[in-house]
């Protein structure tokens, strides 16, 4: 059996007979003549049809061609815009400025230093908006509120949603192109782009503006305000678009279209209908166009037939008629834009028609020469079928010893350790990885066994996987954690059977992957995040321990719903570290608003929310390997979006962050604090069941399971 292994030979054909001529394949031959005339007229029909649908497809990548120009010459536009943008959010004056607001507090009005700082950002924001032809330029702090700006003042209206979309910014710390808007006859579209904290800076207002805008200071990964650009575009659209919608190709037209929260919205360029037009909500986007708006923005892309006209008689089953168009869109990069293209189908194929009558005349040519030399052909077919059946064993002998010599080399190159074993244990085969592992030469280890090579111990073990393989007859994978050689190994160990050419159980091949890097990086990276979750939390029981009180109640109330949800240890992690650091962000609300009795008023209850994202803020410092900021950012948010930070509805909620401001509110209800309302776990349940809209019932009923089933768990601590 071991030299069947070793002395594996390539696969080498011998050549092919050739077989004689039959004489009845000449009286077959010549029988089969008469049907010629109609073959060919068959078969240039089914050519002409085969060449109307490729025209389709060569049309659609004509189309392709023109969108995505289009749609690269937007992103090369809006790529430019924002290179623009670095001379204000890399300057060290502004950043500077940024970080001196979000250290004072103030968000409109100031004083001192600041104000005069502010007068000279202001200017340089006028120069920076009159010198790249902008409509107006706004700084905002980590607040998500703007505090400088070309136009400032009660009376004037802040770009739509300016807020949620910066907060986006400090989150995500990626730039964020807004839909466009109409501001009466001006189309405007507003770009946010982070402003960056600078590393050593400590932002208390003292520091003087430096002359050239440049510091000894390097900016970090921290965005800690917001520069917003609105400016006209519907100039520069019009240029990128050709100044147009119809396409100088016959019955091909293109349209723009963006998608909102709310729909779609068809963009109009043309002086007739200039607007932005929602399909639902405009009355007069249903009269621009004589048709309705599923022809100009199909959900798919392809052939479509609106004509609702039926086929019949010997009407080519591919040439269009009246209302059939080919439609397709492409995305730009940056915005929400969709380019869509589309061809009516019957303008496209006026030549095509011509070319029809053509190709039936070249078809019925092209069947009286393969008449004429039908014959000929047919005396050759012979020699020619045994040609290239030799070609075929030929190939197929080179690629399956191309094959062997691939499957050697990467059975050699692997590291993982791949063994063959007869069923007496010993080793049949060993490659490279395996030698090098427990450092023998293969011929040392052909023959011999597992308690030969490991040890009684270790084989004992192996000789469990080899029975569960021979009793399942499938593979088995498991982990396990040997001292081979005074040195302890984490290995994956994957045994599958071995089968012969008839399918028959002869052996088992084992392969072994060495984890014991990963395992001992998992350890320290485990130990690392358990230290850091300790030092947050004993920073918040000095500032207060109700909030670590309540941080442990929410845990414990975590983990029992994880273990009654069947999450996985991963999820189940992530809800554990997120409930312990929940309320780390509240060290920087003052305790009389975390200890009032009484309902707090609107300045009160805005520092008391802003708590989520300090807390978020201070988390997205550590790489904690898991969605810990995700979760513990959007555990306040509801689903009919009536929470904060951001006011996120259902779709836009993990699962995670469901569970945990469950838990959240639940520990809240039943807790004695701040005077209010203590209620039985019964009635909190109750109370949140009765906020319609705004928690997951499934997770509610979840959580009634788990008190039902372990009354202990609805005790505080």
């Amino acid at each position: 059996m071991v030299e069947r292994f070793k002395q594996i030979k390539e696969v080498s054909i011998e050549p092919v007979k050739k077989e004689a001529f039959a004489p009845w394949a000449l009286f077959m031959l010549i029988s089969i003549l008469p049907f010629l005339s109609m073959m060919s007229y068959l078969t240039t029909s089914s050519i002409i049809e085969n060449q109307e649908l490729d025209i389709d497809g060569r049309f659609m990548e004509s189309m392709e061609i023109t969108a995505r120009n289009k749609a690269h010459n937007i992103d090369r536009f809006l790529e430019e815009v924002v290179s623009v943008s670095n001379r204000v959010t890399h300057s060290r004056n502004i950043q500077m400025f940024v970080m001196d607001v979000n250290e004072s507090g103030f968000d409109e009005e100031f004083t001192g230093d600041l104000e005069r700082k502010q007068l000279y950002i202001e200017e340089v924001l006028q120069t920076f908006k009159s010198q790249n032809n902008l409509q107006n330029v706004y700084l905002v702090n980590r607040r998500a509120n703007i505090f400088v700006g070309t136009e400032m003042g009660e009376d004037v209206e802040f770009p739509l949603n300016y807020n949620v979309n910066s907060r986006d910014v400090f989150i995500n710390k990626e730039i964020l192109y807004s839909p466009l808007r109409m501001d009466g006859h001006r189309m405007l579209m507003d770009v946010y782009v982070p402003i960056y904290a600078l590393k050593g800076f400590k932002g208390d207002g003292s520091s003087a503006l430096i002359d050239g805008g440049e510091s000894d200071f390097e900016e970090t990964n921290q965005v800690s305000g917001v520069l917003i650009m609105t400016f006209s575009i519907k100039d520069k659209l019009i240029d990128l678009m050709n100044s147009g919608e119809k396409s100088p190709i016959e019955g091909q037209y293109i349209t723009l279209f963006q998608e909102v929260s709310g729909g779609v919205e068809m963009v109009r360029l043309n002086s007739e209908h200039e607007g932005i037009y929602s399909q639902d909500k405009d009355a007069l986007s249903r009269t621009i166009y004589k048709r309705d708006w599923d022809i100009y923005y199909l959900k798919e892309e392809g052939k479509h037939d609106l004509s609702k006209v039926p086929k019949f008689g010997t009407q080519s089953q591919t040439m269009p008629r009246p209302g059939e168009i080919l439609t397709l869109k492409v995305n730009t990069k940056n915005l929400p834009l969709t380019i869509m293209v589309y061809l009516e189908l019957q303008d496209a194929y006026k030549d095509l028609m011509l070319q029809r009558r053509q190709v039936h005349v070249i078809g019925q040519l092209i069947a009286l020469i393969i008449f004429v030399f039908v014959l000929a052909f047919w005396w050759k077919a012979q020699d020619i079928k045994h040609r290239n059946l030799a070609e075929q064993f030929r190939g197929f002998s080179e690629k399956v010893n191309a094959q062997r010599r691939l499957l050697m080399s990467i059975n050699t190159a692997v590291n993982e350790h791949i063994s063959l074993k007869y069923f007496d244990g010993k080793y049949l085969y060993v490659n490279n990885a395996f030698c090098k592992f427990i450092k023998m030469k293969e011929d040392e280890i052909l023959d011999k066994t597992d308690a030969d090579i490991f040890g009684s111990k270790i084989a004992e073990e192996l000789k469990e996987m080899d029975k569960e393989v021979l009793a399942k007859k499938q593979t088995v994978l498991e982990g396990k954690s040997f001292i081979i050689k005074d040195k302890r190994y984490h290995l994956e160990i994957s045994k599958t059977p071995f089968l012969d050419g008839n399918k028959k159980f002869v052996g088992i091949t084992t392969v072994v992957k060495d984890v014991t890097e990963l395992v001992h990086e998992r350890q320290l990276r485990d130990k690392a995040m358990k230290n850091s979750m300790r030092s947050m939390m004993r920073i918040m029981q000095r500032y207060d321990e109700h909030l670590v009180a309540h941080a442990k109640y929410l845990k414990s109330m975590v983990l029992k719903m994880a273990e009654h949800l069947n999450l996985s240890m991963e999820e189940t992690t992530t809800l554990e570290v997120s409930a312990n650091l929940s309320q780390l962000g509240k060290i920087y609300v003052a305790k009389d608003i975390l200890s009032s009795k009484s309902e707090l008023n609107d300045h009160d209850l805005v520092t008391y929310r802003a708590h989520i994202e300090d807390t978020a803020f201070i988390l997205d410092t550590v790489d904690w390997g898991l969605p810990i900021v995700k979760t513990v950012y959007a555990m306040h948010e509801r689903l009919d979006g009536t929470g904060y930070p951001n006011g996120l509805h259902a779709v836009d909620i993990s699962k995670l962050s469901r569970i945990l401001g469950v838990c959240d509110q639940f520990c809240e209800l039943v807790s004695p604090r701040r005077g209010h309302k203590i209620y039985t776990p019964e009635g909190a349940i109750k109370w949140m069941v009765n906020q319609k809209g705004q928690f997951d019932l499934s997770i509610l009923q979840s959580l009634a399971e788990v008190i039902s089933e372990d009354e202990s768990a609805a005790l505080v601590v």
